[in-house]
């Protein structure tokens, strides 16, 4: 039976990355405001623009730069195209970010804590204008086919669901219970400055090129748990130790699959702890193999495999005509991208981007 956590190829990155959003059953979720609160940033700065209009590029230089002047950045990728970045936090104190949709982030505290950059202004509109149709037609064909990829996915998330309820009939919750607390005394108690606080990050993403990881709770961990499934358990287990962590006040990075929402990454950044269902040879520290086959029950009622395998298939087809139509979204997106090239004039981009890289870099070292 293939696990709903296989297929991803590992994205390699310098650092350590998230994806700023992913497409879900319920449409695209992006996680910006999180990553970018203008109540705890020293500054947001918004990047608004068309396909192509170099803002990824942007926000790589701003990090680059960070980076000359001995500043960390985190990196967020697109969640619908890997190779674009859509955020940067520098040192934790500036962000820079796509806001153009369907990412729609605006100014919270225009002026006083965001600065709005609109990268129209570098783009020759009578160029635009005479492609009208072209923009037109690849933008409505793009979005026919967003929405019959969000169509397959909420169905393959029904048959998850529907994988995941059967699942539940063969796993042993008691003994799961029993090896987490025993963990739990193995990690140690809270530490002071932990509260129980989970913050979501997504390390997968089911994009316009295929599914993505980013194997950066292996990287930030020195201790990762490779959770392999068995009979779907790996799902409700996850959620169990997620909860029962939460609950006890330890501080919580959780990863999410992007379609079915399922846990599939737990990492106790204090504790430099780590539990993960794929990707774990990615790890730099201790890795060991924790297999769900333990919490499978003794006796799994009749039918239930059966009922499981058939579930798996259909979702398994179900993203498959997913993908199909992410492709076709792909064709679209790229075309549009090539059109608003033309009209960009990029070397006046560039001069504006090595000044506004110039003020970030003041700000962080100031």
């Amino acid at each position: 039976m293939k696990s709903i956590y296989g297929g991803y190829t590992r994205l390699d990155t310098d650092g350590i990355a998230y994806f700023a959003g992913a497409n879900t059953a319920d449409g695209f979720r992006g996680l910006y405001n999180g990553i970018a609160d203008e109540r705890r940033m020293e500054r947001v700065y918004i990047l608004k623009g068309g396909p192509g209009t170099g803002k990824s590029t942007l926000i790589r230089k701003a990090a680059d730069a960070a980076a000359k002047a001995g500043v960390p950045a985190e990196l967020y990728f697109c969640g619908s195209d890997p190779y674009s970045l859509d955020c940067a936090v520098l040192g934790g104190r500036i962000a820079v970010l796509d806001g153009t949709a369907p990412h729609g982030r605006d100014m919270t505290y225009p002026g006083a804590a965001s600065s709005l950059i609109d990268l129209s202004r570098f783009w020759d509109s009578g160029m635009l204008e005479a492609e009208r149709d072209a923009v037109f037609a690849h933008s409505e064909a793009k979005s026919a086919a967003w929405t019959s990829a969000y169509r397959w996915m909420r169905a393959a998330d029904a048959a998850d669901e529907e994988r995941t309820a059967y699942a539940a009939q063969c796993f042993d919750a008691g003994k799961a219970e029993a090896y987490i607390g025993r963990r739990m005394k193995q990690i140690g108690k809270p530490k002071p400055e932990e509260s129980g606080r989970t913050v979501l990050r997504y390390t997968r993403a089911v994009t316009m090129r295929g599914r993505f990881y980013l194997p950066a709770f292996e990287r930030l961990a020195e201790t990762v748990f490779a959770v392999a499934d068995a009979y779907g358990c790996a799902v409700p287990f996850m959620e169990l130790l997620a909860g029962r962590l939460a609950a006890a006040g330890y501080d919580t990075l959780v990863s999410r699959l992007p379609v079915t929402g399922h846990a599939d990454g737990i990492l106790l950044p204090a504790h430099r702890i780590a539990f993960v269902t794929a990707g774990a040879d990615d790890a730099d520290g201790d890795v060991r193999r924790l297999n769900m086959a333990r919490f499978v029950k003794t006796e799994i009622p009749a039918g239930v495999r059966g009922q499981m395998r058939l579930a798996a298939k259909v979702e398994q087809s179900c993203m498959e005509e997913a993908e199909s139509a992410l492709a076709r979204a792909s064709e679209e997106h790229f075309a549009l991208e090539e059109i608003y090239k033309q009209a960009m004039d990029f070397p006046a981009l560039g001069r504006f981007t090595k000044k506004l890289c110039a003020e970030i870099t003041e700000r962080l070292t100031e």
